[in-house]
């Protein structure tokens, strides 16, 4: 599974966001009014922290890919093992990042400010491992 399926899965599974959250988000990420916690105050910092993040979403994919490869399968089987893949990658998701929060000291708010400075910027993605 590439990283714009898992992306689009995410905003799916989320519920996506209606036209005026898209305006709202736009207008946040445009001229950042987020104050920064001590630890985060540099760009370099939340860079790196982003590009942990990114990484350990990538690593979660690559290990639910090898785990339950979803290639050649059709209809129901397809199915089941797109659940396990699912269950899998959740569970994978949760512990790689929680292994970069703690790092990098991160709350669920500085985490989304972090992609939402990430998208206003344009960072580039880190290569794949």
């Amino acid at each position: 599974m590439n990283r714009a399926v898992y992306i689009l899965a995410t905003i799916s599974l989320l519920g996506g966001c209606s036209d005026a959250e898209q305006t709202d988000q736009t207008e946040q990420t445009a001229e950042p009014a987020y104050e920064w916690p001590e630890h985060l105050s540099l760009e370099e910092t939340r860079r790196a922290a982003w590009v942990e993040i990114v990484l350990a979403e990538d690593r979660a994919v690559r290990e639910s890919d090898e785990a339950y490869p979803t290639g050649d399968l059709i209809g129901s089987e397809a199915d089941a093992q797109l659940q396990k893949w699912a269950e899998l990658f959740g569970r994978l998701d949760e512990q790689y990042k929680n292994e970069v929060w703690k790092e990098y000291r991160l709350t669920p708010e500085t985490h989304l400010q972090i992609a939402l400075e990430s998208v206003a910027k344009k960072w580039p993605p880190p290569p794949k491992n």
